[in-house]
Order: C-alpha cells, then structure tokens, then sequence
C-alpha cells in the first residue's frame, strides 16, 4: 500500500512538471498597469504556435505585442537596452499584432517560413500613444 501511495505521489509531481514548465500550455501575454506580463511555459515545443494576447488596463489608445528573433551574438540585455519603438536593424519580427484597449486576441507564430526566425524568441510589448516599448520579455525557447 505504501508503494502504491508513493508511486501516486511520484506520478503527479512529474505530471505537473510536464504541464507546467516542458513546453506545453498556450503562452498568455496581458497588459495592466502599464506594464506586459508573461505567462507560459519557457520552452514551447513547436515550429508554429500561438500566443493569446489580453489587454487589461484602459490608459493608451493602441497596445502592440511583437515576437522577435536577434541577430547573432545580440541578447536579450541589447534588446531591453534599445530605447526606441522602431527595431534595430539586427532585430527579426516573426508575427505582431495591434490592438485596442480592452481586447482579448491572438498572435500566430510561424518559425518556419523565413531561415532567420530561429530560437530563441522574444517579446517586445509597446504601447501608444506616445509611442512607447513598455517590456521586453524572454528568452523562450522554440524546438522539439
């Protein structure tokens, strides 16, 4: 009987593990109180995936979540490090979307379709107006 228990113990702590962290779950990034947050898991296991996009706070007329790749040797300091809404030149889009205050959507991400977009991804949030980066976020793994 005790084996039995201890086994049940075992099975959910790695049943949780899995569902929690190993790259399942849809990742959810919300805007409030001017600032962007990230929910999800920290390597999604997936060429292409989606990421739900909730705007909570009212404040700002247009809210943007971008997804990026970087250049080379360029990391997530540099990115956070850029002051303007406008993307350095070793900064790769993948997919983006605009929307208003209040809106629930989505962003489609394709991994596939350019040889530039590689893991791992990035997400830049900005706001407007005035036109603002309000977070950088990530790195997030892509892979099998």
């Amino acid at each position: 009987m005790k084996k039995l228990i201890t086994l049940a113990i075992v099975l959910t702590i790695a049943l949780t593990v899995v569902t929690c962290g190993g790259g399942t779950g849809t990742p959810t990034v919300t805007f409030d109180g001017g600032k962007c947050s990230y929910e999800g898991p920290k390597k999604i296991s997936a060429d292409k995936f989606t990421v739900n996009f909730n705007v909570e706070n009212q404040d700002r007329k247009k809210y943007g979540l971008y997804i990026v790749t970087l250049d080379q040797g360029k990391t997530f300091a540099d990115l956070d490090a850029w002051p303007s809404t406008d993307p350095p030149p070793w900064v790769y889009i993948v997919a983006g979307r605009d929307v208003g205050p209040g809106s629930r959507s989505e962003v489609t991400v394709d991994m596939t379709k350019s040889p530039q977009f590689k893991s791992p991804i990035f997400l830049v949030c900005l706001s407007a107006p005035p036109e603002a980066k309000i977070t950088t976020m990530g790195p997030v793994e892509v892979g099998q």
